[in-house]
């Protein structure tokens, strides 16, 4: 079943690796365009109540050439680490991937407990990617290692303390996405968002440019400083990276205003560009 999920919606996509070639191919084949998407699950107030009519007349109306199977199968119940759980489950009919109906109540528990189940049924590897909102820092009620962090799109202001405490608790290897989150004030210096490799922050006033200097990763695009002049936290960047041993750095995009191009090379010494030595046109290498 193809979900449109709300902004603000926890979700967790589950990701199994085969190695053989054989198996990527027929998975491909199956669930093309959603090979990554093996378990879906949704929040309900109440599966007693939970109208599927409903939860289909909007997909209905927004793919009215697909045909949508209706067919619920109720009163399913889990047990993990001698927990109970009750669901509902629907399938994809396209590609037969399942939905599973959970009631809000378990929203925050039952993500990190099928995670778990799953290494050790399948003996797969730690490794988590994740969609999430950070509204609630207990949405990860213990420290997790994750590889890809996505945060939710929200209209709601984003209280900094509650980014602090929730990247406390969280380890990301690889990359954070952010598209449209604002917050009442910019990230900690202290942050551990300044450790993550690959970091996309697109909206505004997450991050000030005089805190460039922080950034301990391999590629990081950051939104505006907006009404604000970075003419001078530019040049303390460009003079911190080019004095300092960070060799880890490959790209540093950062949008604001500078007033004064003279101001912003200031101090560093600079050539005429000269495409012998070097490609005229960047190419990005971020993942």
């Amino acid at each position: 079943m193809a979900h449109c999920h709300h902004k603000d919606e926890s979700r967790l996509e589950m990701i199994v690796n085969h190695d053989d070639d054989n198996d990527k191919k027929m998975m491909n084949w199956i669930y093309t365009n959603n090979d990554k998407k093996v378990i879906n699950w949704k929040y309900v107030n109440s599966l007693d109540n939970l109208d599927m009519s409903k939860e289909f007349e909007f997909l209905r109306r927004e793919y009215p050439y697909i045909s949508f199977d209706t067919d619920l199968k109720p009163g399913l119940v889990f047990e993990m680490n001698g927990t109970r759980y009750k669901c509902s489950l629907a399938f994809d009919p396209r590609f037969g991937s399942p939905t599973l109906y959970f009631e809000k109540h378990l929203m925050k528990k039952w993500p990190m407990e099928l995670h778990k189940y799953s290494l050790d049924l399948f003996r797969i590897t730690n490794e988590l990617e994740m969609i999430l909102n950070v509204d609630d820092p207990s949405d990860l009620h213990e420290s997790q290692i994750i590889k890809d962090l996505y945060l939710h799109n929200s209209s709601k202001l984003l209280d900094t303390r509650i980014v602090d405490e929730f990247f406390e608790n969280v380890k990301v290897q690889n990359s954070l996405s952010i598209n449209v989150l604002s917050m009442t004030g910019f990230v900690s210096d202290y942050s551990k968002i300044w450790n993550i490799p690959n970091v996309f922050i697109a909206c505004n006033n997450w991050v000030h440019s005089r805190q460039l200097i922080r950034f301990k990763g391999k590629n990081a695009f950051f939104g505006r400083n907006t009404n604000y002049d970075i003419t001078q936290d530019m040049n303390a960047f460009l003079k911190h990276w080019l004095n300092s041993d960070n060799t880890n750095l490959e790209t540093m995009v950062f949008y604001g205003d500078s007033t004064n191009m003279v101001q912003l090379f200031d101090g560093i010494q600079t050539s005429r560009w000269d495409p012998e030595k070097r490609q005229a046109r960047y190419v990005s290498k971020v993942p």
